[in-house]
């Protein structure tokens, strides 16, 4: 992930002063793993969805897994190990975090009022049009950097870390909620 440029957003201080800092020490790791420990981050936010887990657990898991998302483009830049399929790999990982993400709380509500429920069809709608809409922006962000995000795509990839802690509040109320 390309880092934020402007000091207004939430991000910028944490590149600044914590994954491009802390980066060029990471260069024994390639940033590949890193970026494959990040979406394996699913598992543990599945498991504590399913299992109920306190919202705390699952906002440290979501807000742990930004974290790692954001640190496998610190180091290819510090360490210069950057590449086309890093970076495909990065904004792979993210639509399969988001697409399992999804899946997790459309099969808590079907497990709860049914597959044939409006509630599930709902929320199954729902979650393809957000999945669809980020695939949509993480092609116009590979095709043209971050210049070529929409204004809320923007808002969202200059403050990531704190949308993906707000994430797993809305994750974890939506999951206890139904």
């Amino acid at each position: 992930m390309p880092s934020p440029s402007t000091p207004y957003s939430f991000d910028y201080w944490l590149y600044t002063y914590l994954y491009n800092p802390l980066a060029r020490y990471l260069c024994f790791i390639h940033p590949n793993w890193i970026t494959l420990a990040a979406t394996l981050f699913l598992l543990p936010v599945t498991y504590s969805l399913v299992l109920g887990a306190p919202l705390m657990i699952v906002v440290l898991l979501m807000v742990a897994r930004a974290a790692l998302d954001c640190m496998d483009g610190s180091v290819a830049r510090a360490c210069h190990t950057t590449s086309a399929w890093g970076s495909f790999f990065d904004k792979l990982s993210d639509m399969l975090f988001l697409a399992g993400l999804c899946g997790t709380l459309v099969y808590l509500v079907a497990s709860k009022y049914g597959v044939d429920s409006w509630k599930t069809l709902g929320l199954l709608i729902a979650s393809l049009i957000v999945v669809g809409s980020a695939v949509q922006e993480a092609f116009a962000l590979h095709q043209g950097g971050a210049e070529s995000l929409s204004l809320p795509y923007m808002l969202m990839h200059d403050n990531f870390t704190l949308i993906c802690g707000l994430g797993g509040v809305l994750s974890w109320w939506l999951a206890n909620r139904f």
